[in-house]
């Protein structure tokens, strides 16, 4: 099973702006998992949850897996055809990068706090999903 938890977006007519939240389960819907998925998304809501050290972490592992993912063919042609419908033009890797680097621990706090401070968010569910929990549990868990 796969659900998707999207926030809300600024302009419905742009969807790069979403914040997408995907989680997939070969044994069906456990409630549990769902739960440790809304933790981790509000621990960026608070204030210190999130050190300099893990912000470092992360935006190393999301350079080094753009660089590895630059090396196939069908990834440059669906991250050009990303960056037209985005930016209107083609963005180069050191561009890229340079925006990552910029990131701060303010901009993730704010981010999440724009996205999940008191909104509900959009859910959808593929597969078995008779055990999935229903919309006010799933949204409760992300205010």
């Amino acid at each position: 099973m796969c659900v998707c938890l999207r926030a809300p977006l600024w302009d419905s007519s742009n969807f790069s702006r979403a914040f997408l939240v995907k989680l997939e389960s070969r044994s069906g819907c456990d409630p549990w998992r769902l739960q440790v998925v809304a933790a981790n998304v509000r621990r960026f809501t608070e204030e210190g949850a999130v050190g300099g050290d893990e912000l470092a972490r992360a935006k190393t592992q999301l350079k080094a897996s753009l660089m590895q993912q630059l090396s196939t063919f069908s990834f440059v042609a669906e991250d050009i055809g990303r960056q037209i419908l985005t930016y209107g033009r083609r963005v180069p890797p050191v561009e890229t990068f340079a925006r990552i680097d910029a990131v701060t621990l303010n901009d993730i706090r704010s981010t999440a706090q724009r996205r999940f401070s008191g909104k509900s968010v959009a859910v959808a569910a593929l597969g078995k999903i008779d055990k999935l929990p229903d919309y006010k549990w799933i949204n409760g868990l992300l205010k």
